[in-house]
């Protein structure tokens, strides 16, 4: 937190993403084994035979072990930021409805 405070930033919000983490890299885990016979995949396995250990670790650490990001948001104004979340909601929303597969943010 001190590399922000010389510059005259506020948090505004600070979030501890692990189980979100863990989410994103199952569904990598999952598309990249869909990828099953693929020329792409086929060259990942001669290259990393053990490269599906990865996200299984990282996933498996993010949900029980040690492993966490914090998202921490600054700005220069304690004003200039709503005070609830429903931007998120919709611009969420508008995602997904402009989404042509359903793969953007698959739930």
């Amino acid at each position: 937190m001190r590399g922000y405070e010389r510059l005259k930033f506020f948090p505004t919000n600070i979030e501890v993403l692990r189980v979100q983490y863990a989410l994103t890299i199952d569904q990598w885990y999952d598309r990249a084994v869909g990828e099953e016979g693929s020329d792409r995949r086929a060259v990942r396995r001669a290259v990393l035979p053990d490269v599906d250990l990865l996200p299984e670790g990282a996933a498996a650490a993010f949900r029980t072990g040690g492993m966490v990001n914090y998202q921490i948001q600054l700005s220069r104004s304690r004003l200039t930021l709503p005070l609830t979340r429903d931007c998120m909601v919709e611009s969420e929303r508008s995602l997904r409805a402009s989404d042509k597969d359903g793969d953007a943010l698959a739930s």
